[in-house]
C-alpha cells in the first residue's frame, strides 16, 4: 500500500470512528427565511460595520486538530466586518468577513434566521428583509479563533483538541454577525461602486488542487521552485493537513 492510500485509509477509519463517537451530537434546527420585497431607494447605497466576535477564554482553538491549544486569554480581538450593498431597486447583499477558522452552512442559516426574527434587528433593517441567498459569510481562516461551533459533523470532531458542539458559542457568534449586518444596513448611505482588477504576484499556496491545476503558469512555477512533480505536490498537500511534521516541513520549504 502506498503512503497516500495509507493516509486515506486512516482518514476513512477516523471518520468512521468520529461518526460513531458523535452519534449524540447536538442538532441545530430552524427555518431559513426567504427575502421580502425590496424597498427601493432610487439609487445605489452602501454601508459598513465592524462588530467584536471574541468569545471568552477557555475554548479550544480550531484548525490544528488534536495539537490545537485552549485559549488562555486575548492577543488581538476577533471581528466580523460587514459590507452592505444595495442597488437602486432596493435589492441588497451582505458580505461579511469573519475572523474565524471556517464558516459552516448552519452558521449562515442561523444568521439569516436571526435577522428575520429579532425585533430589535428588524427595526434597524428599516423594513428590509435579507433572505439567506443575500447573505455571504467568509472566514479569514485564523487558527486563533474558537472551535466547537461547526454544524458539520466531521469538523465538529476534528477541528481542535476538544470535540463537540457548543450551542451557546454558536448562538453568540450568529447573533454578533447578524448585528454587524444590521449595523451596516442601518448606516447605508448613497454611494458609487467602482471595480478594478489587478494581478497579485508571488502568491502560490493553495490546498485546493482543482483550481491549482487550472492555473498552469502558477502550477509550473511552484513545482519548479519546490523541485517536485505534480503528483508529489498533490500528495504533499493531502498529507500536511493530518501530519504536523509535514506541515512544519512544508512551511519551511515555502520560506526557503
Amino acid at each position: 500500500m502506498t503512503r497516500r492510500s495509507t493516509q486515506r485509509a486512516r482518514g476513512l477509519l477516523g471518520a468512521a470512528l468520529l461518526v460513531a463517537a458523535c452519534a449524540g451530537c447536538v442538532h441545530v434546527a430552524g427555518t431559513v427565511p426567504a427575502g421580502a420585497p425590496a424597498v427601493a431607494a432610487g439609487r445605489f447605497r452602501a454601508g459598513v460595520a465592524r462588530v467584536d466576535i471574541t468569545p471568552i477564554p477557555g475554548i479550544t482553538m480550531a484548525g490544528h486538530s488534536i495539537v490545537g491549544q485552549i485559549a488562555r486569554g486575548y492577543w488581538t480581538r476577533l471581528q466580523a466586518r460587514a459590507i452592505y450593498l444595495e442597488d437602486a431597486q432596493g435589492s441588497g447583499l451582505a458580505l461579511v468577513q469573519c475572523d474565524l477558522w471556517a464558516i459552516s452552512a448552519g452558521l449562515s442559516d442561523r444568521v439569516a434566521e436571526i435577522l428575520a426574527s429579532d425585533p430589535e434587528l428588524l427595526g434597524r433593517l428599516g423594513g428590509r428583509r435579507l433572505g439567506r441567498e443575500r447573505i455571504v459569510l467568509a472566514a479569514t481562516h485564523t487558527h486563533h479563533s474558537p472551535g466547537l461551533f461547526s454544524t458539520d459533523l466531521f469538523f465538529a470532531g476534528l477541528s481542535g483538541s476538544e470535540r463537540g458542539f457548543d450551542p451557546a458559542l454558536f448562538e453568540f457568534l450568529a447573533r454578533r454577525i447578524a448585528w454587524a449586518i444590521a449595523e451596516a444596513v442601518e448606516g447605508a448611505l448613497p454611494a458609487q461602486l467602482h471595480a478594478r482588477r489587478v494581478v497579485v504576484s508571488q502568491a502560490f499556496r493553495n490546498r485546493s488542487m482543482e483550481p491549482f491545476r487550472a492555473n498552469p503558469e502558477a502550477a509550473d512555477e511552484i513545482l519548479a521552485s519546490h523541485h517536485v512533480t505534480l503528483e508529489q505536490f498533490e500528495e504533499m498537500m493531502y498529507d500536511i493537513s493530518a501530519d504536523p511534521e509535514l506541515t512544519k516541513a512544508y512551511e519551511t520549504a515555502l520560506t526557503d
